[in-house]
């Protein structure tokens, strides 16, 4: 601990410190994952409507998915922190305000103008602060999310999601 004081030992400790912290998280978050999807089981079935077991799995799947991610992440920190090399890490306050804002907003107008017309913005303008450049893709990646997002919770989780007054 007492190399710790000098400044590459000190960026070294934390980083691994901060992996090795993500390492466990996702070995506890896969754990979880794999423990709430295998009690799906036990849930009844139903032949004629969506089965009550489908969402619970589509969920334990996805966090299965991004605690693998998290994992990727954090040996990759560690293997960067080992060699000394440093990268940028967490994010800037004002950009972290921007995007409380921005979620806020979408919040207040959500309801006035539905889902179809207020998530476009929401995603452009997170994009927008990470620094995406090419208007294009913002587009794009805006509308494709919307319509994916439509089609997942209003056609298949039939899910019902704020409407436009006029349409």
């Amino acid at each position: 601990m007492a190399g710790c004081l000098f400044p590459a030992t000190l960026f070294y400790y934390r980083k691994t410190s901060m992996a090795r912290r993500d390492i466990y998280f996702a070995a506890v978050l896969m754990t979880l994952a794999v423990l709430f999807f295998a009690l799906t089981f036990y849930f009844p079935r139903q032949t004629l409507a969506m089965s009550p077991r489908l969402f619970p799995r589509v969920i334990c799947g996805g966090l299965f998915f991004l605690s693998v991610v998290l994992l990727f992440q954090a040996l990759r920190q560690r293997k960067i922190a080992a060699h000394g090399q440093e990268e940028k890490w967490g994010i800037p306050w004002q950009r972290f305000g921007a995007l409380i804002l921005i979620a806020f907003a979408y919040t207040r107008i959500l309801e006035e103008a539905g889902y179809l017309l207020a998530t476009p913005p929401l995603i452009a303008g997170v994009m927008i602060l990470f620094n995406e450049k090419r208007w294009v893709r913002i587009a794009a990646v805006s509308i494709a999310t919307t319509a994916l997002l439509y089609i997942l919770f209003r056609m298949v989780f039939r899910v019902p999601l704020p409407r436009f007054p006029f349409f």
